[in-house]
């Protein structure tokens, strides 16, 4: 059985790591990777995998993609970014269609739709477009959410009748932070009783869907106070990151920070540990890369009421708090620390390595049967 997996050079650690996983855990003969994106000075760090083909564009073409399928028995496309033309024929070609496994990573789920901003003809066009990316999702025998309320999504808007499984990315279990048995993280509590600045993190990532600009507004009203805010944007959308860095230091000047190089995954969780309170504005699952070692070192964090991720992690009692009161916090509640043993121990049932090493057992032997 072969089975070749899709990729896109959007997010470095989350490849590698999962490329190791799949090479040390399975058959490393049965599993190829095709990554596709552009050139980068990154591309070295697959050397070492005999099975990784990289395309240098920022699209496959139908042709490649018809090629890889034919060689395969199924096809796990990991974040689902391909040409649209490319779906209309996969559409129309069921034999190859069943094959895919669609591994969703966020966007491709909950933004994947064209807004009817333009005149006639764009608009038209628009609806096109949505109608193949509708029936594309639609109609997929087998889906993966890596967070557990994109199953539920995806029944909802898409299909009850696919094959849908739960299974994590796994950087996290390669992750020395969840393997060391004590963890001294300075708390909330003792750097307000010391009098030490208050470090803030907003968003990860230079995306529009984290609403940035609100945020720095929101929080202008503490800028007389002891803080330093921290916004990582080294991917994603550079003029927004542009547009996202001119406001902030308008706003806080030398009280912020805007992140734009790359940090080793070792380096960017040192960096994590000094945060003290984040601040995620956003109505989706994204960032979980963020938000899972920030709720095992026990930092506050705030997520909008009405989002996805707030509610699967309140559902769990823990103790998220909601963006949206921030507007009417003075900055002694806005800081005040809170318990978060309720999200160290999900964390650590989060990361078993076996359980994950089971789930994505399943999902490449109960899609292999399908295809």
């Amino acid at each position: 059985m072969k089975i070749t997996h899709l990729m896109v050079k959007s997010n470095i650690s989350v490849l590698i790591s999962f490329i190791k996983f799949v090479n040390e855990n399975f058959d490393s003969d049965s599993h190829n990777f095709v990554i596709f994106g552009e050139k980068t000075e990154n591309d070295d760090l697959y050397k070492n995998y005999k099975n990784v083909k990289i395309i240098k564009r920022g699209y496959i073409s139908t042709f490649e993609l018809l090629k890889i399928i034919k060689k395969s028995d199924i096809l796990l496309i990991h974040f689902l970014k391909l040409k649209n033309s490319t779906k209309l024929f996969l559409l129309l070609n069921r034999k190859l269609f069943r094959k895919i496994v669609w591994i969703s990573w966020g966007a491709d789920l909950y933004q994947w739709e064209k807004k009817y901003e333009g005149g006639f003809f764009k608009n038209l066009k628009n609806w096109f477009v949505n109608k193949i990316n509708y029936f594309f999702r639609k109609k997929v025998n087998y889906f993966v959410g890596i967070f557990p309320p994109d199953i539920e999504f995806f029944n909802k808007n898409f299909s009850r009748n696919a094959k849908t499984f739960y299974s994590p990315y796994v950087g996290d279990i390669y992750t020395q932070l969840y393997k060391t048995e004590k963890h001294c993280f300075t708390s909330l509590d003792e750097k307000i009783k010391s009098g030490k600045t208050i470090n803030i993190q907003i968003g990860h990532s230079s995306t529009k869907i984290l609403n940035h600009i609100e945020v720095l507004e929101v929080l202008e009203k503490f800028k007389t106070k002891k803080i330093k805010i921290f916004i990582p944007l080294s991917y994603g959308d550079m003029e927004y990151a542009d547009f996202v860095e001119k406001r902030a230091l308008e706003l806080f000047g030398e009280k912020v920070v805007c992140m734009r190089g790359f940090l080793k995954r070792d380096e960017y969780l040192q960096f994590l540990e000094n945060v003290d309170i984040a601040i995620f504005n956003t109505f989706r699952q994204i960032g979980l890369g963020n938000i899972h070692p920030l709720l095992f070192m026990g930092k506050k964090i705030f997520l909008p009421e009405n989002s996805i991720m707030y509610k699967f992690f309140r559902s769990r009692d823990i103790n998220i708090k909601n963006y949206n009161e921030i507007k009417k916090m003075d900055f002694n509640q806005f800081t005040q620390p809170i318990n978060m043993e309720k999200a160290k121990e999900y964390i650590q049932e989060y990361v078993d390595f076996e359980k994950r090493k089971k789930m994505w057992e399943k999902v490449f032997n109960e899609s292999e049967k399908g295809g």
